[in-house]
């Protein structure tokens, strides 16, 4: 595995924890949800999950990545 797959983790990972935690602070101040409740959980996951690539597409993080990224430039033999 090499650093820069890593170092691309390690960055969609904490803007996705990111727009996870200001999701959820949202949430909780704007809603009564009980956060316990596997549906509302689910929810927001799926959310995150559509926000979170659509931010990154609109910023141009997904096209930076196909020149760039490390899957690209992986070579297959």
């Amino acid at each position: 595995m090499s650093m820069k797959l890593i170092k691309e983790c390690l960055y969609v990972g904490v803007f996705i924890t990111i727009l996870g935690l200001v999701l959820h602070f949202l949430s909780m101040k704007y809603k009564n949800h009980d956060m316990n409740d596997y549906k509302v959980f689910g929810l927001h996951l799926f959310v995150i999950g559509v926000l979170g690539h659509l931010m990154l597409e609109y910023f141009g993080v997904n096209k930076m990545y196909c020149t760039s990224g490390n899957a690209c430039l992986i070579k297959v033999e």
